[in-house]
């Protein structure tokens, strides 16, 4: 058994073993390895028995010697799986975690990076911005540094700087009462790395771009917390919303063309979780700036993506039922409607979205083809016309 164990361990991949690694903690590792050697005692009972040990007594309700190591092993390989589905980040194996994250992002396996992301990312903000009563007592136990520097590594680690005492006996309590604080709760040096791994993963165009089309709502519901840390993460993920006509933003706008009570506001259903977290109560809207996320990745779009251009440009055809849907611009355009007519509802004194319309009707003016004599025959030679 333990011959199979190390032959499939030896084909691992190296990100599965940290990932493995990271889903236990040093009590784990204790009960699996007291499960091991009480199976291995069983297997080896006559010759304890004859060095003197004692033996484990008459059996019960059945059982033998192979049936008790067959039940241990299942039990093990449950407890296993348990406690791989209950991982938890902790500033414990907040290392481990920085390794295997970076690991999968310059081996561009965004999916499982995604995966990870999805139970682990919310407890990496933590600790990248932990204000407990813990992380308190442990400011106070941190010794006081008002005469000499201490630089923080890209690792976490500290050294200390032009000033320090040379005192050997200073620096070890110095260095005991950094190591206490750490028992203690998160320590600045936690947190520092914590937001080094957060900063670090966020600021990855290509690992936003596949969460925002894959776990769109993991990113709504950590990106006020992410932009604190990683601003362009908001500005990214828009853009990639905006360059897929098959993500959620677009989805739900098609989910919105239809007006609620009064006729005054469109209807925001429950299913548009995106466009609710920003428009239920446009205040969101205004303190994340998300007119400014959005109206920049419409103005990029205008600029740069020729297909677009000539698209805007050619016959209408069906552009006003079907080809609207999957189109940049008015995707845009469409999300500012809601956000105003919810600011105007709502009575919300704040009218930032609005600036960037002048600029959308320029930007588009200046992309429209002259005008043709056969455009006389028709009402809307074109989308942009």
């Amino acid at each position: 058994m333990l011959g199979l164990i190390a032959a499939v361990w030896a084909v691992v991949p190296s990100t599965a073993k940290l990932s493995f690694r990271l889903s236990l903690n040093w009590f784990d590792w204790l009960v699996i390895w007291t499960a091991l050697l009480i199976i291995h005692g069983f297997f080896f009972e006559t010759v304890l028995t004859t060095l003197g040990f004692p033996t484990f007594g008459p059996w019960l309700w059945g059982f033998d010697k192979s049936t008790t190591q067959y039940l241990l092993f299942l039990l093990l390989a449950a407890f296993v799986y348990w406690r791989s589905r209950r991982t938890t980040l902790t500033r414990w194996n907040l290392g481990l975690f920085d390794t295997l994250t970076t690991s999968l992002l310059h081996a561009e396996k965004h999916e499982e990076l995604a995966d990870l992301l999805q139970r682990h990312l919310k407890s990496a903000l933590d600790l990248a911005a932990s204000k407990s009563v813990r992380g308190r007592w442990a400011n106070f136990i941190r010794p006081p540094r008002p005469d000499f520097q201490v630089v923080f590594q890209d690792d976490g680690s500290i050294t200390l700087g032009a000033g320090v005492p040379t005192s050997w006996v200073f620096r070890r309590w110095f260095n005991c009462r950094e190591w206490l604080a750490d028992v203690v709760g998160p320590s600045q040096r936690v947190q520092r790395r914590a937001v080094i791994v957060v900063k670090r993963l966020l600021s990855s165009r290509r690992l936003t771009g596949h969460l925002a089309i894959a776990r769109p709502y993991l990113c709504m519901k950590v990106i006020e917390r992410a932009t604190n840390i990683e601003e362009s993460f908001q500005d990214e993920f828009f853009n990639a919303l905006l360059a897929n006509d098959a993500s959620v933003l677009y989805s739900e706008l098609i989910n919105n063309e239809n007006f609620g009570a009064g006729g005054h506001r469109l209807a925001l259903p429950d299913e548009n979780r995106l466009l609710r977290f920003y428009c239920a109560d446009v205040r969101v809207a205004a303190r994340l700036g998300v007119y400014r996320s959005i109206g920049e990745a419409v103005l990029a779009r205008i600029d740069a993506d020729e297909v677009l251009e000539k698209k805007l440009n050619g016959r209408l055809l069906a552009f006003g039922d079907v080809g609207k849907h999957h189109d940049p611009v008015y995707a845009g355009i469409w999300f500012f409607r809601i956000m105003v007519l919810e600011g105007l509802h709502q009575r919300v004194a704040d009218h930032l979205w609005l600036h960037y319309m002048p600029h959308f009707a320029n930007r588009l003016v200046d992309l429209a083809r002259e005008v043709r004599p056969e455009d006389e025959n028709y009402e809307f030679p074109t989308p942009l016309v």
